[in-house]
């Protein structure tokens, strides 16, 4: 060989070495930042750790009223004994021994709506670019408000960055979603984010679907893919008149699921779109109609059919409060803001929005949302008072929502369309709870042989939803966090 190919050859592997030690270096960088503890909490115990609960009032998640218990024992993740006021308890107990204080003892609560890692909930005016998120630190906040278990509406598009959790809710996990080709959320994900990474993230998040019968094999082979369930989008509102799925394509997709056992959680825009879909055999529809105001048929269908519904009653409540800047930020949502957030909130979105030039929300799409805001509380009040089953849950990812705080926000909002706190309190625990352990310990309720996932309460949220926000002790799988 000669020298100067030789030395060509040297030159290469040395770029080589270069480019892969570049690219280490960014991997390394992307993964502290995901990963990164917010240090919002204090481990109190390890799990596996047994522990008494003294002196508590218990909210037992389906219950209107609070029961007083002497002690809650719990060992291995798990409710052991409860000692209730009329029992006797024995005076020694081996463990760790924690007094309530006469506080409420209530289940954990359960957003049933969530996006890991998809944003830090800035307006997409102010996310300029990709943006790596603090996965971890998104965990640790949902904990911090008390929020033990979340159900994830995407897969999460941080996970090949992020180091194995070492605080995190229970999650239940999604697959990647199913879309008409084209359809949301393709478009934005295409807007966010440059070529090529705008395809490869959109292959990452959605098997887009052309032609069922030529992507049988393809939609089988998602609904075996690790997750607790798939998310469907039924919609052609976001952006306004997308490409959608037939109503035949929606149903052979549930039907093509359902036989590999793998539950179908479907998003919905208008009501038409919730009654095919609940027709189909949809598990759950991830949101009330919000494009029209349901009528009576449809809302007597719905009824009928059954199918929970998840409350997201802030999905376009986010656009008036950031414009308006009303209702104020809680002081729970700012502890839990990322810095970026809050400065984002604070700026004036009236001129941020006059400059945002967007090819999917554009000004007269940005019109239709004040109407999106109306229809969607109007349909909240008719699907509660028709009966139609509700569960508490945010699409926490969207702008301008916080993981954690923007569940409190939502049970919230809830109390005052009307809803009574007992009510609230089961659409984030109990009946969410029944939805997802059909085998095993029980989740969100208190009672013998159920799972440890309790957060302590100074104040009765029964009497106001809004002391959930006094959270003193939270208990995830047995395993004990406080507040910093």
């Amino acid at each position: 060989m000669s020298t100067r190919l030789i030395y060509i050859f040297r030159i290469s592997i040395l770029g080589l070495a270069t480019l892969i030690a570049v690219i280490s270096a960014l991997i390394v960088t992307a993964r502290a930042i995901v990963s990164s503890p917010a240090n919002l909490l204090t481990r109190d115990s390890i799990a596996g750790t047994s522990v008494v609960i003294k002196n508590v009032r218990v909210f037992d998640g389906k219950s209107s009223v609070l029961r007083d218990a002497h002690a809650i024992i719990v060992g291995s993740g798990i409710i052991e004994q409860i000692y209730w006021s009329s029992d006797g308890f024995p005076s020694a107990h081996k463990g760790k021994a924690i007094d309530g204080n006469g506080q409420v003892l209530m289940p954990g609560l359960i957003d049933f709506h969530a996006h890991l890692g998809f944003s830090d909930g800035r307006p997409p005016w102010a996310a300029k670019g990709p943006t790596l998120i603090n996965v971890a630190g998104q965990r640790e906040a949902f904990i911090y408000a008390g929020v033990t278990t979340v159900v994830e509406g995407s897969v999460n598009p941080m996970a090949a960055f992020e180091k194995r959790p070492k605080i995190s809710p229970n999650v239940f996990a999604a697959t990647r979603m199913l879309t008409a080709l084209e359809g949301h959320p393709i478009p934005m994900i295409r807007e966010f984010l440059p070529r090529p990474m705008s395809e490869w993230s959109a292959d990452m998040m959605a098997l887009q679907v052309s032609s069922i019968d030529a992507q049988t094999d393809e939609i089988r082979n998602l609904a075996r893919e690790p997750g607790h369930h798939i998310k469907v989008i039924f919609d052609r509102s976001i952006p306004w008149g997308a490409p959608r799925l037939s109503p035949s394509a929606l149903e052979a997709i549930i039907k093509l699921a359902h036989a590999e056992g793998k539950l179908v959680y479907v998003h919905i825009g208008s009501s038409e779109e919730a009654l095919i879909a609940a027709r189909a055999g949809a598990d759950v529809l991830m949101h009330p109609p919000f494009v029209d105001k349901i009528n009576d048929e449809t809302l007597s269908a719905l009824a009928e059919i059954g199918a929970p519904v998840v409350t997201t009653a802030q999905i376009w409540q986010w656009l008036s409060r950031g414009v308006n800047q009303s209702p104020p930020l809680t002081q729970l949502e700012k502890r839990l803001s990322t810095e970026k957030a809050l400065e984002a909130r604070e700026a004036d979105w009236r001129t941020e929005i006059a400059n945002y030039n967007s090819a999917t929300f554009t000004p007269e799409y940005l019109a239709r949302v004040e109407s999106f805001e109306h229809n969607l509380e109007h349909n909240l009040k008719r699907l509660y008072a028709a009966g139609v089953p509700l569960i508490a849950g945010t699409d926490t990812g969207l702008p301008g929502l916080t993981p954690g705080a923007s569940l409190l926000f939502e049970l919230g909002m809830l109390q005052d369309y009307g809803i009574p706190a007992n009510v609230i309190l089961q659409m984030a625990t109990s009946r969410p709870g029944a939805l997802l352990s059909s085998s095993g310990p029980k989740l969100g309720i208190v009672q013998e042989g159920a799972r440890a996932d309790l957060i302590l309460v100074d104040g009765n949220p029964l009497s106001n939803i809004r002391y959930l926000e006094n959270v003193s002790l939270i208990m995830v799988s047995g395993e004990i966090f406080r507040r910093r």
